[in-house]
């Protein structure tokens, strides 16, 4: 995910805003490790 993250902003020049990439699960990672995880990509997005 971050990797598309830095695609669109950097290669591609898409402004932040209009970037919402998630991903939906993670092999080996549990329900809450998966929330948790995505709510630490979030918080560095800000």
């Amino acid at each position: 995910m971050r990797a598309l993250r830095q695609y669109f902003r950097n290669d591609r020049d898409v402004e932040r805003e209009f970037i919402y990439i998630s991903s939906y699960w993670k092999n080996g990672v549990t329900e809450e490790g998966h929330k948790v995880i995505k709510r630490e990509d979030a918080e560095r997005q800000c």
